[in-house]
């Protein structure tokens, strides 16, 4: 037979040590077995010992007694273990993820609690009262998942009630799901959308006893951030001022006790910040941002490549609430965060942009922009299999991002911009072709000249989310640019579509453009957004020559090839052009084609 010796038997990963972690980590488990081996215990007392029915009533309230005691010993068993198991392990029971509580945590905790109350409660700007309730579909379904967490999870997406999820939740921490439950706090947290909730008759009495609970339970786990975040929750339904207490005391928990979960109640503190629309807003960000840079690990947000640093923070729940933007200029993020906010305004119905929360300042360090993450796939990739069923609400969107104030912008050099790519070394085009392409150039600046210009989002469809809903990115605007480059961007960048496809594109652009204000004669537009097509291609081709952009190189050809091929489209579209520029016409679709020989096969 095996010796084991002390160390192992008593050892954290010892045989006790195991066994210990099985029943302090879910006293609800333990209790179970425990309940299940009263059972035939109660069954045996109950069968066995004569309970005769006489015509004595005493002793007949006692018989009734004793079988009463027989039936609910697995049931008083159950409870007295669960209870009994939850304090023992509470204060005698250390894990990777929790600590035990000691006598001298409560001192600690009161002094914490007192600097807390002494604090101003932000000020906040909730929007009209929302009614958080349960039909009597979401009531049944909910009593059918029988507290599994995930059944809660998929009930509470399905409808998006945040009563549900914060149900949801409470099941994850009880299961020891913590990414889970924070994730399903986070979408509590974003379906209220700012509004102030008021919950129902039917679900008052729940979240009281949940709030009983979690008050017992923080006196007696003291450093477990779980039920700080559960009772802010819990308070944001019934008393959103009181929800600011219980988050910046679990903040100042996770602190004092140098707490493993310090960085999941630091986001729950910025998230429930933004869903109260408090003045502390960013700076509950900053400080969530400056302490997940500190100590998080991060991951590519996505599979493309990028000019800047584009990140997630590792871990389901991180990865899916941040997504943060890197940049040497901190300028440009600051621009690009202030044109975020601005184009919110002109998205139209299924459209949006992502949520900006932080942008860095001087004082920082971090010369970051962070944004909300958004679900979904890259567009690019669904045209890649062939998937266009969003095509048209790109043309619907764009048609109405013309719209945004283009006051302080200067019109793009088109001429300067196509020097510039032209003289990348990376492109590697020779000085004498580089010189016949701009001595030819102002055919294009002509026919962009006719007209009007706007600020230059740049929505290629690698700028766009396909999910629940259509998310436009990246709005690093630097100047103003030909309304009909946005529909070049998005058509050219790869040869996705067909000309049916493309006349259906600018049909669907053209007529967004006009409720918008900006009514284009198709006379115009067409030569316009031709000239478009073969000044992006030379804009993507100088881009994809970049030794980061591995992935695009192959595709230089082939867009300085529909380059050449946008000359011939002009002069068929129009004559007016055709006849004055039939030179130029010819050398620049020329001048392309060999470009195009040089990028290769």
């Amino acid at each position: 037979m095996r010796q084991y010796d002390r160390a192992e038997m008593t050892g954290s990963r010892g045989v006790l040590g195991r066994c210990a972690d099985w029943c302090f980590e879910s006293p609800n488990r333990f209790a179970s077995g425990v309940a299940l081996g009263a059972l035939p215990v109660a069954t045996y007392l109950a069968l066995t010992d004569d309970l005769p029915i006489t015509m004595n009533q005493e002793e007949n309230v006692r018989n009734a007694l004793k079988l009463a005691a027989y039936v609910t010993l697995p049931m008083v068993a159950f409870c007295v273990t669960t209870l009994g198991t939850y304090i023992l392990g509470a204060f005698c029971w250390d894990s990777k993820d929790r600590r035990r509580t000691k006598l001298s945590d409560y001192k600690k905790i009161w002094n914490l609690e007192e600097e807390v109350a002494r604090n101003v409660v932000p000020t906040m700007a909730l929007g009209p009262p929302v009614q958080i309730a349960y039909s009597r579909e979401e009531f049944l379904k909910e009593r059918l998942a029988f507290g599994i967490g995930t059944r809660l999870r998929g009930l509470s997406q399905e409808h998006r009630n945040p009563g549900l999820a914060i149900d949801a939740a409470l099941r994850f921490f009880d299961e020891g799901s913590y990414d889970c439950a924070v994730d399903c706090m986070k979408d509590a947290l974003d379906w209220l959308g700012g509004r102030r909730p008021q919950i129902s008759l039917l679900m008052g009495p729940s979240s009281k006893v949940y709030k009983v609970a979690n008050l017992f339970q923080r006196k007696v786990e003291t450093q477990e951030l779980a039920n700080y975040m559960v009772l802010s929750a819990l308070d944001m339904f019934q008393r959103p001022e009181r929800a600011f207490y219980w988050s910046e005391l679990g903040r100042r928990v996770a602190v004092e006790f140098d707490s493993p979960r310090k960085r999941e109640m630091y986001v729950f503190h910025a998230l429930l910040a933004s869903a109260q629309r408090r003045s502390d807003e960013r700076d509950a960000w900053r400080d969530a941002i400056q302490l997940l840079m500190e100590s998080g690990e991060v991951e590519s947000a996505s599979g493309r490549e990028t000019r800047s640093r584009v990140f997630r923070f590792s871990g389901d729940f991180f990865a899916n609430t941040l997504v943060v933007k890197q940049r040497p200029s901190l300028q440009s993020l600051v621009s690009e965060y202030d044109w975020t906010v601005r184009a919110k305004e002109y998205c139209p119905g299924g459209v949006k942009v992502p949520e900006c929360v932080y942008v860095s300042d001087e004082g920082d360090n971090l010369s970051c922009l962070a944004l909300r993450f958004c679900k979904g796939d890259v567009l690019y990739e669904r045209l890649e299999k062939g998937d266009k069923s969003a095509v048209l609400r790109v043309a619907d969107a764009l048609g109405c991002f013309v719209r945004l104030p283009g006051e302080g912008l200067a019109r793009q050099d088109l001429r300067a911009k196509a020097q510039g790519k032209l003289a990348d070394v990376n492109l590697g085009v020779p000085a004498g072709l580089q010189e016949r392409v701009l001595g030819a150039y102002s055919v294009i600046v002509d026919a962009c000249s006719k007209v009007p210009w706007v600020p230059n989002g740049d929505k290629h469809p690698e700028q766009w989310i396909q999910g629940e809903e259509l998310v436009a990115l990246d709005w690093e605007v630097d100047g103003l640019v030909p309304v009909s480059f946005d529909p070049a961007n998005f058509l050219s960048y790869r040869s996705f579509f067909n000309p049916a496809d493309e006349r259906d594109f600018i049909a669907r652009y053209v007529q967004s453009c006009a409720k918008g204000g900006f009514s284009v004669e198709p006379a115009r537009f067409l030569p316009a957004y031709h000239a478009g097509v073969a000044h992006r291609a030379l804009c993507f081709a100088g881009a994809w020559s970049d030794p980061k952009r591995v992935s695009m190189r192959n595709y230089r050809r082939e867009v300085l090839l529909r380059g050449a091929r946008a000359f011939g489209d002009m002069a068929r579209d129009c004559s007016e052009l055709a006849g004055k520029y039939q030179g130029e016409l010819a050398v620049l679709a020329d001048s392309y084609q060999k470009m195009a020989d040089l990028m290769g096969p």
